[in-house]
């Protein structure tokens, strides 16, 4: 595969504390813009976005927050939001297992990392990489996702080529989003190759649903596709 792949993923922990708050209050939504000082270097800092009323971020930020993470220095807010600095790491789950970094040692310290959103309780990870053995590594660590932590915890929603013109030309228009998004991260993972990089059982696994939701929908995306093309020849 050339180019960059997109990678989209999100996790749960009881333990993290913006998982417990945004779980409490599903109307708030945190924005994390992480920050290193060099691309094999850890999370140092994060510039950290609420999105929520000032009543209820303010008495997050100065109790909670504040009691977990320590000092931070704010850099602005009006009534619908408020951006602060922070010098710690803040998305540690799991017994201090650290999703970004475990994210690095997976695709490479290339990685380009979207800013990580945080709401209703879940961890949401976007990044892009051009390394193409990614893809392999990112696949164990989506099978071991599966055994060490619960099914709701881990949840792998896209893994495909970084293609953003075709979504600005509204392509796959016939096929639902969820059917799109199947089909794509089966191509991405070797589904289609000859010989097969993946089973259907493997995919199943890796989507957390069952093989015959896997198969149902796959057959689904590609008759659409198929009476689609027959029907613009």
């Amino acid at each position: 595969m050339s180019g960059l792949t997109e990678y989209v993923f999100k996790i749960r922990s009881d333990d993290n504390l913006l998982c417990q708050f945004t779980q409490e209050n599903p109307q708030v939504r945190i924005i994390l813009n992480l920050l290193r000082p060099a691309a094999a270097a850890p999370v140092e800092k994060a510039i950290v976005t609420l999105l929520a009323d000032k009543q209820t971020r303010t008495r997050f930020l100065t109790g909670q927050f504040a009691r977990r993470y320590g000092s931070f220095e704010m850099l602005s807010e009006n009534d619908d939001y408020a951006s602060v600095e922070i010098s710690t790491a803040i998305l540690q789950y799991y017994v201090k297992h650290d999703p970004i970094q475990l994210t690095l040692r997976m695709l490479g310290p290339e990685t380009i990392f979207h800013p990580v959103v945080v709401e209703g309780g879940y961890i949401l990870i976007s990044v892009l990489s051009p390394n193409p053995a990614g893809l392999t590594a990112f696949n164990e660590f989506t099978k071991h996702m599966r055994q060490v932590v619960p099914a709701d915890d881990f949840k792998l929603l896209h893994v495909g080529p970084y293609q953003p013109e075709l979504r600005l030309r509204g392509r796959g228009k016939s096929l639902t989003p969820r059917q799109l998004e199947v089909l794509k991260m089966a191509i991405a993972m070797g589904y289609y190759n000859d010989p097969r990089a993946v089973t259907l059982d493997e995919l199943a696994t890796a989507f957390g649903v069952s093989k015959a939701a896997v198969h149902k929908r796959l057959q689904t995306a590609e008759n659409s596709l198929i009476r689609g093309y027959v029907q613009d020849s």
